[in-house]
Formats: structure tokens, sequence, C-alpha cells
């Protein structure tokens, strides 16, 4: 049985975990396009993920996620990197051919959000707050980062963590730079935490147009030794085990 959220658990349930371990899990992430072949919230449920298999061997809560995630206007370079014109406007994932748009927030949205949060959990006594977050749009990062650090005292600890953070492995199809958004770096990530939520039978065999399915790569065709049907389930059960025993092992040493 998996740990039950902050959501379902019982006040005397919160109450334990919060004086066992003291440390909250909050997970992040915007509702986006990744292809045909994946969730379109699959950073905020790699994020939840993580957040849940931590707490439970911490002995900490986690919480559902915060559907947040902010992005830009792509560059000359993306641009012509992924198959449009110079002067073509996307924002985000936002490509004209996809047959759904992503939902997206202002940095002010994500900044109250995640500080209503952080201070909901110090006003309840916890003393430590994780927050979780596997979105690469531009700010996302930084903004979370700074929220968490300006949280951080000697009273509450305040820590981002961005998804790649404890991940050590060299296989080189984990990596993001092989694989790009919704490539297979990514389709091995929700492999390796919802594998049941993964389609690859929606993926064309061979190489693939970034634009028309809504990828972002290196070049405007995913060649065939990227493509996502070649992820592997064995793989992406190392990057699982690896990640949460990494993660686990960090909060021992310096929080429990």
């Amino acid at each position: 049985m998996s740990l039950k959220s902050f959501y379902e658990m019982l006040p005397e349930e919160i109450v334990k975990a919060r004086e066992i371990s003291g440390c909250a899990f909050i997970p992040v992430g915007p509702i986006e396009w990744h292809s045909y072949h994946l969730p379109m919230g699959t950073d905020a449920l790699i994020s939840e993920k993580i957040c849940e298999l931590v707490a439970e061997k911490v002995n900490g809560i986690y919480f559902k996620p915060l559907f947040l995630g902010v992005d830009s206007f792509r560059n000359e370079d993306e641009l012509l990197k992924l198959g449009f014109k110079k002067d073509d406007k996307i924002f985000g994932m936002n490509f004209p051919e996809l047959e759904l748009v992503s939902e997206y927030c202002n940095k002010e949205d994500l900044i109250s959000n995640i500080e209503r949060r952080l201070k909901f959990l110090k006003d309840c006594g916890f003393k430590t707050a994780f927050v979780i977050n596997h979105h690469g749009g531009l700010g996302q990062v930084d903004c979370l980062q700074e929220i968490c650090n300006k949280f951080n005292s000697s009273e509450f600890n305040s820590e981002f963590v961005y998804s790649f953070r404890f991940f050590t492995l060299e296989d080189k199809m984990l990596k993001v730079e092989y694989g790009g958004h919704a490539g297979i770096s990514e389709t091995n990530w929700i492999l390796a935490f919802y594998p049941g939520l993964v389609d690859l039978s929606k993926v064309n065999r061979g190489e693939l147009n970034v634009r028309e399915n809504g990828f972002y790569h290196w070049g405007p065709v995913i060649e065939e030794k990227y493509n996502p049907r070649h992820a592997s389930k064995v793989l992406a059960d190392e990057l699982r085990e690896n990640i949460i025993s990494n993660f686990v092992d960090y909060i021992k040493k310096k929080y429990l």
C-alpha cells in the first residue's frame, strides 16, 4: 500500500509524521504537451512520485502536485533548431501543429502558490520542506530556487530539488541532452514512475518530425536511434532506484 497524500491523512497521522521526521515534499509542474505517448502532466507526475517514494522512506508527508509552470517564447536559435522560421512566435510547447495547448502560469502565480504552501508547512510545525520539480521551462528552476532560499532559515529548512539532482547513472539514454522534451530520456523517466501511463504504440517507428509530434530536440528530426520506442523498463527501474536511494541517503545524513 502506497503512502497517503497529505490531503488523505487524518490530523493524528500528519502530527505523527511531523514528530518523526518533520519532512514535507511539494511536487510542482505544468500541464504540458509531451507528444502523443506521454501524459500531459508528465513533469508534475514525475515530481509527485519522487515525493511519495522518498516521503514513505523517511516517514514524511507529501502533497499532490501544484500544477504550475512558467515558460517563454522560443528564441531564434531554438526556433530554427526545431524547424520553425526565426520570426515565428512559439511559446513553450504550444506548437501550431499540436491538438492541445499547454497550461502555463506567470512568475507571480508560481511565487505566491509556492510561498503559501511553504508558509503553511512552517506554521504547521514542519521543520523541512522540499520543493520537487522536473519542468525545465525558462525561469522555472531559478524562480523555485529563489523562493526556497528566501524561506530557508535556522528554524525552517526549505530546499529546491530539481529531479536530476540525485541522478548519478551514466547511461546516456537517461540524460536530457540525449532525448529532450518527450524524447527517449523523458520516456524512460516516466516509465520509471508511472509505466502504465506510457503508450509507445502512439510513437511512429523510425525518424520523427519534432514539430508534428511536439518534441524538443537539437534538430527538426529525431534520429531513429533516439526514438522513444527504444525506452527500456529495465533502465527506467534502475533510474528510479538510483534517484530515490540517493535522495533518501541525503535526507538521513543532513536532517534525520
